[in-house]
């Protein structure tokens, strides 16, 4: 999102963060219904193969709705950056290192996206704040 974007994007709807963790849990659903579909017989992929087209689908709907102005070449890299962080996150064998890594990473870029600095936890920080409101939590 361009700057004056920033401005029309509504925090009191939804959270930022929280809206971003969507596109990588899809991404993840994903993945694994490809991969699903590639495990078992050929009458039975057809299942997964629509979940995955449905999935994707409406990830590309859900991205395209709350993020219409983020740039075409950060679409696909936040994308990207949030299904590592997901993986990440979700590998039985992480180090602090690895966290802290695909953090700083995960940061850079989503701050570079929407000109919001994402290094903590926004998504607690909404919920602390009573007004509810993104712009309120960064002050």
């Amino acid at each position: 999102m361009q700057k004056e974007a920033k401005q029309n994007f509504n925090f009191d709807n939804a959270n930022l963060a929280d809206q971003i963790t969507v596109i990588g849990n899809l991404e993840h659903v994903y993945f694994h219904a490809n991969k699903s579909a590639s495990v078992v017989p050929k009458e039975e992929a057809v299942f997964y193969q629509t979940v995955a087209d449905m999935t994707k689908e409406f990830r590309r709907d859900f991205m395209r709705r709350h993020f219409p102005d983020v740039k075409d070449e950060d679409w696909c890299l936040l994308k990207a950056v949030e299904t590592v962080r997901q993986r990440v996150y979700e590998s039985t064998h992480t180090s602090h290192e690895d966290l802290k890594a695909i953090n700083d990473l995960w940061s850079i870029i989503t701050e570079h996206i929407f000109g919001v600095d994402m290094s903590g936890c926004s998504a607690c920080a909404n919920d602390k704040n009573e007004k509810g409101s993104h712009e309120d939590s960064l002050s």
